[in-house]
């Protein structure tokens, strides 16, 4: 429960993922989803540890733009790395936390929650009675959510922007291997 009230404030105040509102708000012609947690026991410091990810489910959902995402070929990463191994050069890698929560979608989308997916905690505070319609509260996403089929590629496409505006260059040939203008080798 403790991870599950975790994950919904950071949902609805960290990010600024989503917001509980009356049922009445979503529109007639949009499809709501439903709210699928995931939740992974991890070990930290010997300990266990829950983790709960609010998840979008997926295969309810009326989106229908462009949802790819692309990825580093296999060998493209295993050049690399033997590159670095090679040359005696560094090597770094970083962990954008809730990037991917928080960009931006085109058009909100909705879904539902099941109000014992919510812990009284969290429906204390955010005073939430008031909102429920047979035991379901509704929210509204404006931010990529895990799930939520465009999410990806909406992510890379920001992170593509932001790596631009700090002089990384796509390389023609490669996708999703970058360099850097002055940077060079």
């Amino acid at each position: 429960m403790k991870a599950a009230c975790s994950e919904f404030v950071r949902l609805v105040e960290t990010t600024e993922t989503m917001t509980f509102i009356p049922h009445s708000q979503k529109p007639t012609d949009r499809l709501a989803s439903y709210y699928n947690p995931q939740i992974k026991l991890k070990i930290k410091n010997g300990v266990e540890v829950y983790r709960v990810r609010g998840t979008y489910g997926g295969n309810k959902s009326d989106y229908e733009g462009d949802v790819t995402a692309w990825t580093a070929d296999l060998s493209t990463v295993k050049m690399l790395l033997n590159s670095v191994i090679s040359t005696d050069s560094q090597w770094m890698t970083a962990d954008i936390t809730d990037f991917y929560l928080g960009t931006p979608l085109e058009r909100p989308e909705y879904m539902r929650i099941h109000r014992k997916q919510i812990p009284q905690e969290i429906q204390t505070k955010y005073n939430l009675t008031s909102l429920w319609k047979d035991d379901q509260f509704m929210v509204k996403i404006v931010k990529g959510i895990y799930g939520l089929p465009q999410a990806g590629k909406l992510a890379q496409e920001r992170l593509f922007k932001h790596l631009s505006e700090h002089g990384y260059y796509e390389c023609p040939n490669t996708p999703c291997l970058f360099r850097h203008t002055t940077l060079q080798p």
